[in-house]
Parts: structure tokens; sequence; C-alpha cells
């Protein structure tokens, strides 16, 4: 047996079906062959007789691909599956790829036989699907031979750039495609190669299960050539990591972080700098009400304290500006020790640090500390 090389797939009726990928167990090399009918004429003793093309060739392609199961019910299942799915009453178009690069095409392809019974001797529970199929004309795909990239090639770096909305860092995502690919496109639309089979994509996120095309930006002087005969494209993700420039609302929320001695208030700090209320210590809940007057009266316009009880708090103060990435928002209450993760007395707790919800100077949210990058790999209808 040996280890599949070759990526089929079987094209029709806008339907793409998947019959062999690489690393599928054969029990041989596939085998194409194109026949084609011919008249033969022999004249009695003439040393060599003729032929002639009578046309209407034909292109046959088999394989034996060799299928792992779980159990003796998963076997028996999926004899009855495959016998089921057979591709009956279709014809379309069959496309083959190989780990060295060459591709082709059959046209008119149906399936002639697909047969799946028991491997047997076998370790474990396999079955042996053999399939047979016949079509017309093989075309060799033109553009010359590329190697699929692995998955998830990805390279990332963090620039920093000034620019219209002053000193901001990005995300950048890159990968590394040689240039028999071909490819063309951009990164909000994707990268379609020179045979028009496959497109790449960029997708994003920020929680890693909401996933979103098109966001990214193609970076100045992207692709960048390399001396290795391939290029490294590169995009940028639409929000900054961080922006010097920007304007918010500072949230101290102590809904997970509750804790009977977080109290007094007795101190907070905005943008790095102490505010001078008259009212410290504020007791929460019972001082919720004159916290939120003092802090409007100090300037912060519509800024909200609420509170159900000493340990569900939220203080809002909206319209921060800042002009640096870094800087100190935080409430305090008296210190105390808390146990580490050995149960020793180490840790110190004196305060609550805030979240912001924040944009740069052109109203585009920043200060986005959490994105992730995947590529994705389609194929494109033909």
């Amino acid at each position: 047996m040996i280890e599949s090389q070759y990526r089929i797939l079987f094209l029709h009726g806008g339907q793409t079906d998947f019959l062999l990928a690489p690393g599928d167990i054969l029990t041989g090399e596939p085998e194409v062959k194109t026949t084609q009918a011919a008249d033969v004429f022999t004249p009695i003793g003439a040393a060599f007789g003729e032929c002639a093309a009578k046309g209407g060739a034909v292109t046959t392609m088999s394989w034996s691909v060799v299928r792992q199961h779980a159990s003796h019910a998963a076997l028996r299942n999926y004899l009855a599956w495959a016998s089921a799915s057979f591709p009956g009453n279709v014809s379309g178009t069959l496309r083959v790829a190989t780990g060295g690069g060459a591709m082709w095409e059959i046209s008119g392809v149906v399936f002639m036989t697909s047969a799946t019974a028991l491997r047997i001797p076998c370790s474990g529970f396999q079955t042996v699907t053999s399939v047979s199929v016949q079509g017309g004309a093989i075309t060799l795909l033109p553009g010359g031979a590329f190697i699929l990239p692995k998955p998830d090639p990805l390279l990332f770096r963090n620039t920093e750039a000034t620019g219209a909305n002053g000193m901001e860092k990005w995300l950048e995502v890159g990968f590394i495609a040689c240039d028999e690919m071909g490819l063309s496109g951009s990164a909000a639309t994707g990268w379609a190669d020179v045979n028009h089979l496959l497109r790449l994509t960029l997708e994003r996120s920020e929680n890693l299960t909401a996933w979103t095309h098109g966001e990214f930006a193609d970076c100045a002087g992207s692709p960048v050539k390399n001396s290795d005969g391939t290029h490294t494209y590169w995009a940028r993700s639409p929000f900054p990591m961080d922006s010097k420039i920007k304007t918010g609302s500072v949230v101290f929320c102590s809904t997970n972080y509750q804790d009977s001695r977080n109290n007094p208030l007795t101190s907070l700090t905005i943008s790095g700098v102490v505010q001078a209320l008259p009212g410290f210590p504020y007791t929460m809940a019972a001082d919720a009400a004159r916290l939120q007057a003092d802090l409007r009266a100090y300037g912060w316009a519509g800024a909200t304290v609420t509170a159900n009880s000493a340990t569900d708090w939220t203080i809002t103060i909206l319209g921060v500006n800042m002009t640096t990435y870094l800087s100190t928002h935080k409430v305090y209450w008296p210190g105390y020790l808390t146990a580490d993760m050995f149960g020793a007395m180490t840790n110190t707790s004196n305060g609550l640090l805030a979240f912001g919800n924040w944009k740069n100077s052109a109203g585009v949210r920043t200060y986005v500390d959490k994105q992730f990058a995947r590529q994705g790999l389609t194929l494109i209808s033909p």
C-alpha cells in the first residue's frame, strides 16, 4: 500500500464531490489510460500493416483506496453508504492534482464502477473501494506546476505608523506563495491562482468563534518579491491594535471580581491622573449616588454609578480623551492579601482596572487587543 499524492474532485451540476485526498491509503498508483479505435490493414506479404485512427478516443482512470473504520458496525454501514452514494446517471469533469504539481482534467466523465468490500486480511476494520471512471479528452492545465500551501502558513507582525489619525499600532498578516501560482486579487476579495481553480482568503476573528471575510486590506508594497521564486503577501487588519489619540468610555465593573473587602473606594485614577473628588472614601452601595454626583461635578458629564450591593457595582465615565498608548484607569480600595496558586498569601488586592471602548480620531474602533487570523482555501466552481 502507498500514501496518496493525489487530490481528485468530481465536478457536476454545480456540485463538487471530493473523491481522493493526499494522505489517503491506496493499494497502488492510480492508472490513467487513453484508448481509441483504429482501422487496421495488413496486406498479404507486406512487412508491415497500416493503421488509421477512427477517432473517438476515451480516457479512463481507476484507483483503489483503503478506509479504516471504528468498528464492525461502522464498517458495515460504510459498505451500504458507499453503494448508495454511487454518482449514477450524471456526467461531469474529473479534476486531478498531484503532489508533484501537475494538474489535469478529464471531460465528459461518468462513473463506470464503484465497488466497496471488506479488506481481507487486515488489521482493524478496513474496506477497499475500487473506482473507475471513463471520459473524453484529458487536458493538462496551463500555467505550470505549483505546490499548494500548507494549512495556515501565516506570518504575523506588529507595525507602528503615523497617519492621518496620529501614531497607531497595527496587526498585519502575511503568507508566502510561489510565483508559479500566479496569484491575482486582493486581501479584500481573496487571491485566485493562474488556473482559476483555487481562491486563498484571509479571515479575521476576535473570539475564535465568529469569523469574517473581506476585512483585511493590502499593505503598501505587497506582495514583496523574495529571492527564492516566491512572493510574500501582507494584509492589515481594519482595526488598530492601539492608537495614541483616542476617545472613549471607561468602565469599572465588579461583576467578575466580587469580594466584600473591596470597600470603601479610596481613590480613582483616569488616564494616569488622580481624580481629586471631594467625597472619598465611597462605600458601595450606600454612596453610589454621591459618587455619581461628585464625578459629574468634577467635569465628567454623563458619568454613571450603579450599585446593587457591596460586591455588585459599575462605574462608567464617558468622553475620556487619551494621547498615549498606555495609561492607568483604576479605582482603589484598602489593600489586602489573597492566596496564590500554591495557597500562599502573597497576592495583594488594592483596586480594579477598567476596560474601555475606544475610537480613534476617524471614529474607527481601536485598542482591539484580541485579533486572530486564519487562511481559507476554497475551490472555484468551474
